[in-house]
This record gives C-alpha cells, sequence and structure tokens, in this order.
C-alpha cells in the first residue's frame, strides 16, 4: 500500500494509475485526519476562484512537507492536487 503523508503523519493511501512525464495519476482514500487539507485540496483544483495563500497554514503549502511512503520507501511530491469529485489525485515527485 501506497501512504499519502504530510510531513511524518499518514493521512491517506493512493493507488498509481498511470504516469504522464512527471505527473502521477491515481485514486485516494482519504483518513480522517486529513479533514485538516479540505479547504486546501479545494482551493488548489478550483479553477474560477483566486488562491490566497494566506488562507492556509504556511506549512500546508511546504512542498518539503509532503510525501509517499510505498513499504518504508520515502518519496517527495509536490502538493498534491486532489479532485473529490472523481476521487482523483495528481502529483510529481520532487
Amino acid at each position: 500500500m501506497i501512504y499519502l503523508m504530510f510531513k511524518d503523519e499518514i493521512i491517506g493511501n493512493i493507488t498509481i494509475d498511470s504516469t504522464e512525464h512527471a505527473w502521477v495519476y491515481g485514486s485516494y482514500v482519504l483518513y480522517k485526519n486529513a479533514k485538516k487539507f479540505f479547504k486546501l485540496f479545494q482551493a488548489l483544483v478550483e479553477e474560477d476562484s483566486f488562491f490566497d495563500e494566506s488562507n492556509f497554514d504556511t506549512e500546508f503549502l511546504k512542498e518539503d512537507n509532503w510525501f509517499l511512503n510505498d513499504n518504508g520507501n520515502i518519496m517527495g511530491i509536490t502538493i498534491p492536487a486532489i479532485y473529490f469529485e472523481d476521487n482523483f489525485i495528481a502529483f510529481r515527485f520532487r
């Protein structure tokens, strides 16, 4: 299982379905503790509004805090784009 992590906290798991150049695509299951990120995830993918960084914890916006854990292999990723309506996740490896 591949876990989605913020710092050292597991916030969900993902399934990688495809890759295209640097981009990785898949589906996800977020855990209850990921609720604190929902507004950020929504704002990142909302096309019709201005993204205002001041609305979010600065730690949430640091890409160095986002990771995948694949059987103990920790890999840095960009802040994931999570599309709630499609159960879709997209990110790049750092």
